[in-house]
């Protein structure tokens, strides 16, 4: 079973990218609750060293310092994960995502925007296609092995 997380506002690019690759990742951006990292079962992610204090019963990981591909790095240590529009986790609400039809997804992506698979979150609706970003994030997955 993949690790779940409970990342605070210090760490949103980090909360983005684990959605990107499939971790279920809830996002805190008024400031992680241990109580709610507690009752969740999640892995607290913060750099907040007052919050990790209070946290001494939690899986807690400090990040202070670090880069957001050291953190996650760290983070997914011994875990190799697969960089795919079919594994992401929305990275606005982080629902579940599902293929949707080129020609329906065509009318709703941005002018410009040429793909042949995208992916819709099933939550909020937002949509996704494998670009750039994408990209970035799969190359330096590639380096941590």
């Amino acid at each position: 079973m993949k690790p779940r997380y409970l990342v605070d506002a210090m760490l949103g690019n980090v909360a983005r990218k684990l959605r990107m690759l499939g971790y279920d990742t809830e996002y805190s951006a008024g400031g992680a609750s241990v109580e709610a990292a507690a009752s969740s079962g999640r892995i607290l992610v913060t750099k907040n060293s007052t919050l990790l204090r209070r946290a001494t019963r939690l899986r807690a990981a400090t990040v202070t310092g670090d880069t957001e591909y050291a953190i996650m790095r760290r983070l997914l240590r011994g875990d190799t994960p697969t960089v795919s529009g079919e594994r992401a986790r929305c990275t606005m609400c982080n629902g579940a995502t599902e293929e949707v039809p080129t020609c329906e997804a065509a009318g709703r992506a941005p002018p410009g925007i040429i793909h042949t698979r995208f992916w819709e979150c099933v939550s909020c609706g937002h949509l996704y296609w494998e670009g750039t970003h994408l990209d970035r994030v799969r190359e330096a997955v590639r380096g941590w092995t």
